[in-house]
């Protein structure tokens, strides 16, 4: 998989606290990584990382779409804490940004990955606009 591939989201609006699914399109994502000569383990999926300025991402789990998309169940831990975790104002449309991690093959000796951020992302915690 290069390391240049474009990808988008199904979506940019995020519930704090709560499950979130979404997909992630890119040319081949969802085609499984080819397996290594037995005994190695089965052919997989990427893996993928959430990270964001203002907000706490837990583990991802991803599942096939279709060969251009992967399923992406992840939950919003929490909002950072002024002091505890530095609440950074993002110069978009959004509440927060959101990256996307992608990391193919990994640990299987040829391991890539694609990384993208969406600075225009919504968080169902914003604090409210300032008078």
């Amino acid at each position: 998989m290069p390391k240049d591939l474009s990808i988008g989201l199904s979506k940019k609006h995020f519930k704090v606290g709560k499950p979130n699914s979404f997909t992630i399109f890119g040319e081949g994502i969802g085609i499984l990584t080819p397996p290594p000569p037995p005994p190695a383990p089965p052919a997989t999926l990427p893996k993928v990382y959430v990270t964001a300025c203002n907000h706490l991402w837990g583990s991802a789990t991803v599942s096939r779409k279709h060969d251009d998309g992967i399923n992406v169940d992840v939950r919003c831990l929490k909002r950072k804490k002024p002091g505890g975790g530095r609440i950074v104002k993002t110069a978009a449309d959004g509440d927060d940004d959101v990256t996307i991690t992608i990391v193919f093959d990994e640990g299987g000796g040829n391991e890539e990955f694609n990384e993208c951020t969406f600075p225009d992302a919504d968080y169902d915690d914003a604090p409210p606009p300032s008078p």
